[in-house]
């Protein structure tokens, strides 16, 4: 991962097919439900579970979009 550009609040960045598939996975993962010894998916994150899921929607369809010969 690259940071192309950094304003403010708001970062441009640069990422590889393997990051955006390892960040997409990992959402995944996060979104599952919990088991009965976790704690709440905002708790975990401090983010609404519709911003994670929004998230792991985008880098979905990037990934879609990658060429399979760039992992």
């Amino acid at each position: 991962m690259k940071v192309v550009s950094f304003d403010g609040d708001a970062a441009t960045l640069q990422l590889k097919a393997l990051e955006i598939r390892t960040l997409r996975n990992a959402l995944r993962e996060i979104l599952r439900p919990p088991g009965p010894a976790r704690e709440p998916l905002e708790d975990r994150l401090g983010a609404e579970r519709e911003q994670i899921a929004g998230l792991a929607d985008t880098l979905t369809a990037i990934f879609d979009q990658v060429d399979p010969g760039d992992l």
